[in-house]
């Protein structure tokens, strides 16, 4: 990435992390933690830093045997996409995923966790709310 700032993107990524469960009623859960471990609840705000944040990175933490991070759907100002395909589904690897957000935009996403059966065999899709992030710069 280029350091040059009147690019407006020059920082990658700001992390966020995340854990995935279900509570007691067997719902599915999500939780959201900034660099620091402080919780985070939508907008996910990226701070202004010099030269500023141009993504986002969503990595799972803790158990991943009954749900795991397969993925990212985004919605953008940039007119991409209004279905998932090439240009909005970002597929997790290695149970992370990073969104481009630059200066002064907000993105949302919706991150998708494949359920695991007991063999780890895949039984649904289970989306989570929208985590608006928005980008200070």
């Amino acid at each position: 990435m280029s350091t040059d700032t009147s690019l407006g993107t020059t920082k990658n990524p700001y992390p966020v992390t995340l854990t995935a469960g279900f509570d007691g009623n067997n719902q599915p859960y999500f939780l959201y933690f900034d660099p620091q471990g402080k919780p985070m609840s939508s907008p996910l705000v990226i701070p202004a830093a010099k030269p500023s944040y141009d993504s986002i990175r969503f990595t799972q933490t803790g158990d991943a045997t009954q749900l795991r991070l397969w993925a990212a759907v985004t919605h953008t100002l940039d007119n991409s996409s209004p279905v998932p395909q090439g240009d909005n589904l970002l597929l997790a690897l290695g149970g992370s995923v990073a969104i481009t957000v630059n200066l002064g935009t907000w993105r949302g996403t919706v991150l998708i966790f494949v359920q695991l059966d007991a063999a780890g065999n895949v039984v649904k899709l289970v989306p989570t709310p929208d985590p608006t992030t928005e980008n200070d710069g």
